[in-house]
């Protein structure tokens, strides 16, 4: 047995071997490629001088020193949590950054109005927005919260519903008609790849005329701009759309959809104070906002003579 090439890392092959028993879906929870985990398997073995697991019918089974093995990598990897938690907690000169990623409008438009509030209470944390179309895959650290518009279906991340939102059609003032009434030949502005399968593509597909449709954008972000700046008629949230003076939600009025939004963490990072004050922060303000956030009643119509969008 040769203990000093043993290593956390080392150990973390046969965990993940054990809570996932095939070298494909182990390779994967570690996002590594599965001949990695087959060579550092056998090099623990080899270090440890014992066959961890063994080849059946049924597929990799766990021999009972590697049980022994994986109870303990459990107990290192909690102390390694604990320890990491201990040492963001004793940091008092520096703020605890928390990486959050959103949609792009949804932080705009709603998380940066609460921020302040937030941050005045917790001066020893730094909010950290991510705005991008494209879902994070935590595992890879590439956040520690997310913030989804649709129930994940899969990975390893706690989930939490924050939120249903309520989307409607608006248009700037020029686009309607003397009723009031979006005008038959708006043009209309529409989602590009790779967000065309985003639900408000899908039903403007299924409702507006293809030759209506004048541009068509990538981004969330350019999408709202577009339509604010009354370049085409569009689908967003109520409190996007109700909060712009230059835009109006025309007919149907009430919202035409509904979305959910999702907090998705993973346990480890949830350990972490600020990660949990920032939890808590989020789950409040959308319980808060609710009403905002589910608009039912468009506000008041006020067009002024020659308006034009903003």
């Amino acid at each position: 047995m040769n203990l000093e090439r043993l290593s956390w890392d080392d150990l973390k092959f046969a965990l993940a071997l054990a809570r996932h028993p095939t070298m494909n879906a182990a390779a994967g929870a570690l996002l590594v490629h599965q001949s990695t985990v087959s060579r550092r398997i056998h090099a623990l073995e080899d270090a440890l001088g014992v066959k961890l697991f063994t080849i059946a019918e049924a597929g990799i089974v766990m021999t009972e020193a590697g049980r022994a093995v994986a109870r303990r990598a459990e107990r290192i990897e909690a102390l390694t949590a604990d320890l990491e938690t201990d040492i963001e907690a004793s940091r008092t000169e520096d703020r605890q950054a928390v990486r959050i990623s959103a949609v792009s409008t949804f932080i705009t438009g709603f998380l940066n109005a609460h921020a302040v509030a937030f941050l005045n209470k917790n001066p020893h944390i730094r909010l950290d927005f991510v705005g991008e179309e494209r879902n994070v895959v935590l595992e890879r650290g590439e956040a520690d919260i997310a913030i989804r518009h649709a129930r994940p279906s899969s990975g390893a991340a706690r989930i939490r519903k924050l939120a249903d939102l309520a989307l409607g059609i608006y248009a700037a003032p020029h686009l309607l008609d003397e009723h009031k009434q979006l005008r038959a030949d708006a043009p209309w502005v529409g989602f590009s790849r790779p967000l065309d399968y985003l639900p408000e593509q899908q039903w403007i597909d299924a409702n507006v005329p293809a030759k209506n449709v004048a541009v068509t954008v990538a981004t969330g972000a350019t999408y709202l701009d577009a339509i604010t700046r009354g370049v085409g008629a569009g689908i967003i949230g109520c409190m996007l759309g109700d909060a712009r003076p230059s835009l109006v939600r025309v007919a149907p009025g009430k919202p035409i959809m509904h979305r959910e939004s999702w907090l998705m963490v993973l346990d480890d990072t949830r350990k972490r104070p600020a990660v949990r004050s920032v939890i808590t922060w989020l789950t409040e303000i959308c319980r808060e906002h609710a009403a905002i956030l589910l608009s039912e009643t468009p506000p008041p119509l006020i067009l002024r003579a020659g308006a034009e969008p903003q």
